[in-house]
């Protein structure tokens, strides 16, 4: 495990973005040697952060400017949305509109 503590203003942000690298581990193997870890702005007004469990999750996504975050084998989730809204998962996008 990995704390990174983040302070909270009220100052919006886009996306930010930092690199893990892991090495010399004694008695074990490292699967993922690095992963990039995404910071998602929650300060810009009309913009909602969705971050649930770990799966079976149900977002209702009302703006276009919803942001679901999910977690990384994050199983089978369900997207209820009234307006078109680009889902990213892992790095896949998938495009919600109707």
């Amino acid at each position: 495990m990995v704390r990174v503590e983040l302070t909270q203003y009220s100052a919006a942000e886009g996306l930010e973005h930092f690199r893990l690298n892991l090495s010399g581990a004694v008695n074990a193997t490292i699967g993922n040697t690095s992963s990039t870890i995404t910071i998602v702005d929650d300060d810009t007004p009309g913009v909602n952060v969705f971050s649930y469990g770990i799966s079976g999750d149900i977002y209702t996504v009302a703006a276009a400017t919803d942001v679901i975050v999910e977690n990384p084998n994050g199983g089978i989730d369900l997207v209820l949305a009234s307006v078109s809204h680009l889902a990213c998962r892992r790095g896949q996008h998938q495009d919600l509109g109707w």
